[in-house]
């Protein structure tokens, strides 16, 4: 009988360990399996982003997008503000509201942009780019079936001004490309006339 009574205490006794020592290896097997999760996430969290105030052909071809794109003159001015200092967007209702811009009004529609070559120079934070874009001319004021398609191209120098830690355009202006290679040329011939020895006169007047 009390051989009976130990037997079952050890076996009570041997059950308790094994219990507790699968609780042990559970919970050591579960920091192991969470613990690599965390240091993941962490990396994940401290990766680092583009930064707002540098120039990007992303921001000018956005912007490109929003101020050539429209149904007719000015009727995209709530699109292309929020790319603009104030002072630009002033001075560009104005350069629309001329008279010689605005005869076109209702005459040059569905203007759309297609693409644009884009060449930024980040310290002076400007941008050189010229864009392609197609509209549609009338011959009678907002008579969609009177229209001709055009393609156009336009080159523009755009400056930009950080503002409140966004970059905006503060001035827009055409700009002329210029061929360097026939500038170059015109320099050689130049400098050949310039290098041509001067013919003397007296030497054909007879002794």
């Amino acid at each position: 009988m009390l051989d009976k009574k130990k037997l079952n205490l050890k076996a009570r006794v041997k059950t308790v360990c094994t219990l507790f020592l699968g609780l042990v290896l559970g919970v050591a097997f579960a920091s192991a399996v969470i613990t690599p999760s965390h240091k993941s996430s962490s990396k994940t969290s401290t990766t680092k982003t583009t930064s707002p105030s540098t120039l990007s052909s992303k921001n000018v071809k956005n912007f490109l997008m929003a101020y050539y794109t429209r149904k007719d003159l000015g009727e995209n001015r709530s699109r292309y503000q929020d790319y603009m200092t104030k002072n630009a967007y002033q001075n560009t209702i104005k350069t629309e509201d001329q008279p010689t811009n605005a005869v076109y009004k209702g005459f040059v529609v569905d203007q759309e942009f297609e693409s644009a070559d884009i060449f930024i120079d980040a310290d002076k934070k400007q941008a050189i780019v010229t864009v392609n874009y197609v509209n549609q001319s009338l011959t009678k004021e907002d008579d969609r079936s009177t229209g001709v398609r055009q393609h156009k191209t336009a080159t523009l120098l755009l400056t930009y001004v950080n503002e409140n830690g966004k970059l905006k355009v503060n001035d827009i202006r055409p700009k002329k490309l210029t061929d360097n290679t026939d500038t170059q040329n015109q320099q050689n011939v130049q400098q050949e006339r310039n290098n041509a020895p001067v013919k003397d006169d007296n030497n054909d007047i007879a002794d």
